[in-house]
């Protein structure tokens, strides 16, 4: 059974999922096996150790207490679409039980993923796609390319190229999308997080490495 549910996942992912990003399973993995117990329970919470009973029957050893696999990790790390324990189910709005995960759909990409880039210089295409993982939206204060910006509201969102480190070259892999108002405030004195946060501060900037 579980062999013929993989095979329906790898269709579906390399129809949908492998041209986002979403990283590849395999059917010996316990993440593949988990995959493959919530696929077959589509858009109904499983519980945490009826996972874990699944991927056991399929081999594969898993130790003793919590949550072994980490199936999280499923979503933002690997980028499958699916919600955890506490969240709010899109379609019926009831919150998940604790200690469960629910697939979405084998469609799309799970919404705060942000897939690994290359380190190259990024072409126009390789913009539109880096600023469409992050909403068409300045990754610091919001502000949606075409609208109205936050702190200057009489000005419409153009984003701009912003480094994420600035000691190192505008690459695709050190590119995240600013409004003007932010690129010019933060110039070269923050580095950031693929999401936005400050991890590194100089106020006198930082130079190329």
């Amino acid at each position: 059974m579980a062999a013929s549910v993989f095979a329906t996942i790898s269709e579906l992912y390399a129809k949908n999922l492998q041209s986002k990003g979403v990283k590849l399973l395999t059917e010996s993995s316990g993440f593949g096996q988990a995959l493959c117990c919530l696929y077959e329970n589509l858009g109904k919470p499983v519980k945490v150790e009826d996972i874990r009973s699944y991927v056991m029957k399929a081999g594969i050893y898993l130790s003793d207490g919590g949550d072994p696999l980490q199936v999280r990790h499923l979503a933002l790390q690997y980028g499958y679409n699916m919600l955890k324990g506490g969240e709010i189910n899109p379609i019926t709005r009831e919150k998940l039980p604790r200690f469960s995960y629910m697939l979405l759909d084998l469609e799309n990409p799970y919404p705060a993923f942000m897939s690994k880039r290359r380190k190259v210089e990024a072409s126009a295409d390789d913009w539109v796609t880096v600023k469409s993982q992050y909403g068409n939206a300045c990754v610091n204060c919001g502000s949606k390319e075409g609208e109205a910006m936050r702190w200057e509201s009489y000005k419409i969102t153009v984003l701009q190229q912003g480094h994420m480190d600035p000691r190192k070259p505008l690459t695709l892999d050190n590119m995240i999308p600013q409004c003007g108002f932010c690129n010019q405030q933060y110039k070269n004195k923050a580095v950031f997080n693929e999401r936005g946060c400050v991890i590194d501060y100089n106020k006198n900037g930082f130079t190329l490495e």
